[in-house]
């Protein structure tokens, strides 16, 4: 992990590239170096101006932890409490103090719960948020916090191999093909369900993915696994590689995949994609209008729904019927 992180500082240009005006989270959790003994806490404001943080894309799940809330604010900037530290987050200290980072964001832990007011603030941050940070830790196979992100493994299965071969009997041209188990190298798990993860892995300049399988590295310039740690040759999902002059077939292809995300709340449908419309509507100087653009309006009210079922609308308005 520590390879892969290095060298995209090290060489990735594309991956450096600052979407925007950086501008740092209104709280952040100080989790201190890797062995040195320090107790966890939130801070308000910027320790200082250029802080490199880690954040975490996780599943809530069923399983009840303490989160912060108005009340409770003063306690967590002395200490967080051993109550709301779930298995995943505390997996997720132990791996960022691991790669040399001392602070990170975790949505429950850094946005006051039940307080709308913030709520709607942070909200709107959200791009600059996870566009901002060094690393997103994606817990991909954590249902719930509980379930935390390391797991036994058999390392028999994390094996790859290249085979230089012809593509068929008749040709002399030989191609290098990447040979795993099947299954391998997989987005696949309870993090990717999630539509506001697939948003925080759009912002995120890199993503490291912690799965029960095997870990996952996922930047602008890379994809990459155990099982063939130096390169993937598939593209990575990266919002720089996304916004190009084809517009209206790379949102249209945002909102595909998007669309196939669960939400718990239905209301969430719009501000979880909001993130990479602000990105959108920067680069290419165009209006938004509750997922489409105003620019290309005609075009993108030509859609259909693939599958036969029909949902049943939500029963709160939350948007235009498009």
């Amino acid at each position: 992990v520590r390879k892969w992180v290095d060298s995209c500082y090290a060489s990735h240009g594309l991956c450096s590239k600052q979407l925007g005006s950086r501008r740092l989270p209104t709280r952040l959790i100080k989790i201190g170096s890797d062995g040195e003994p320090s107790h966890i806490f939130l801070t308000e404001g910027s320790p200082v101006a250029d802080v490199k943080y880690v954040t975490l894309s996780h599943c809530w799940g069923k399983s009840t932890y303490q989160t912060l809330t108005r009340q409770n604010l003063s306690v967590m900037m002395n200490r967080i409490p051993d109550a709301a530290m779930s298995k995943t987050f505390e997996d997720t200290f132990t791996t960022a103090r691991y790669l040399g980072f001392q602070y990170i964001w975790i949505d429950s832990l850094c946005i006051l719960q039940g307080d709308k007011e913030d709520w709607q603030r942070e909200a709107a941050l959200m791009s600059s948020v996870y566009a901002g940070s060094s690393l997103n830790i994606v817990a991909l196979d954590a249902p719930s916090g509980e379930t935390g992100c390391f797991f036994q493994r058999d390392a028999q299965t994390i094996r790859g191999h290249k085979l230089l071969a012809c593509a068929d009997a008749k040709s002399s041209d030989r191609t290098l093909y990447n040979c795993m188990p099947s299954g391998s190298f997989c987005f696949r798990g309870p993090a990717i369900e999630r539509a506001w993860i697939f948003q925080e892995r759009l912002l995120s300049p890199r993503n490291l993915h912690l799965g029960k399988r095997e870990l996952l590295w996922e930047c602008r310039e890379r994809l990459a696994c155990e099982t063939l740690p130096e390169s993937w040759d598939k593209k990575s999902l990266s919002l720089p590689r996304i916004l190009s002059p084809k517009i209206i077939s790379r949102w249209n292809g945002i909102i595909r995949e998007y669309s196939t995300g669960k939400l718990t709340y239905a209301t969430d449908k719009l501000v979880a994609i909001s993130g990479v419309a602000r990105q959108f509507a920067g680069a290419y100087n165009l209006e938004y209008l509750a997922g489409v653009w105003r620019e290309y309006l005609e075009h993108q009210l030509l859609w259909f729904i693939l599958r036969r079922n029909r949902q049943i609308p939500p029963e709160r308005y939350r948007a235009p019927s498009w």
